[in-house]
């Protein structure tokens, strides 16, 4: 790692807004701030089927990667993780949701620039308008599996499932949450099934499309203390 502007490696901080990029000093960050403005951007975690990834592409505009943790299997998509994988590709590049027959749109039709995949992993990057997106898709159980060490400093923590209250009851679940999230952090679920999400709050909407199917979503705001407690602010 080196300063992105003078190329030292000593005394580096990283940005604390997007943790993408190092600086060695003030001096330096502010000289690189009207070029990496551009290119701040946050990491968010969306824990649900990875099919339904037009979700996130719909909620916000400030991120540039999104984790996965989600199972491989044939739900969704044909009896391959390989199956699974080509339909994720044709919701981002078809701009719509393949799994429903439905006339969901996204903003944008996306384009695939590459992809890695090593049987546990799947890493994928594509542009979707103007943005330049990673999706990285963690094959393996969310909720009993020890996250990987790569999801980090987290932004935002989206969920979508039927299940989503229950898991505020795991602690496995909640201490791999608060130790992967940054220390103001958002937390939010799709509110069609999340109408008590993770206590009765407000429903706020997110969408300006009407035929949307999920026109709002609840969120709250969590902030860590260095006690361990939460504060949760609706």
């Amino acid at each position: 790692m080196r300063c992105q502007i003078c190329k030292k490696s000593e005394n580096l901080k990283e940005c604390g807004n997007c943790h993408n990029v190092y600086y060695c000093s003030k001096d330096c960050q502010s000289e690189d701030w009207l070029n990496h403005r551009r290119n701040c951007f946050k990491k968010i975690l969306y824990l649900g089927m990875a099919d339904d990834i037009w979700t996130v592409l719909h909620l916000q505009e400030d991120f540039d990667t999104i984790y996965v943790i989600d199972l491989f299997d044939d739900a969704f998509g044909g009896e391959t993780v390989e199956d699974q994988r080509e339909l994720i590709k044709r919701i981002i590049t078809d701009g719509n949701n393949s799994v429903y027959d439905g006339d969901d749109k996204l903003r944008y039709k996306g384009i695939i620039q590459s992809e890695s995949f090593d049987g546990n992993t799947w890493r994928l990057n594509f542009k979707f308008g103007f943005r330049n997106l990673k999706l990285i898709i963690f094959d393996q159980n969310f909720i009993t599996e020890e996250w990987p060490k790569e999801i980090n400093n987290l932004s935002h923590v989206l969920m979508m499932g039927s299940g989503t209250l229950e898991y505020f009851k795991i602690p496995l679940f909640l201490k791999m949450m608060t130790d992967r999230t940054e220390d103001v952090f958002l937390l939010s679920a799709l509110a069609f099934n999340h109408q008590h999400f993770p206590i009765r709050t407000n429903i706020v909407e997110r969408y300006s499309d009407d035929d949307c199917e999920f026109q709002e979503i609840a969120s709250i705001f969590v902030t860590k203390n260095p006690d361990g407690t939460i504060d949760l602010d609706f």
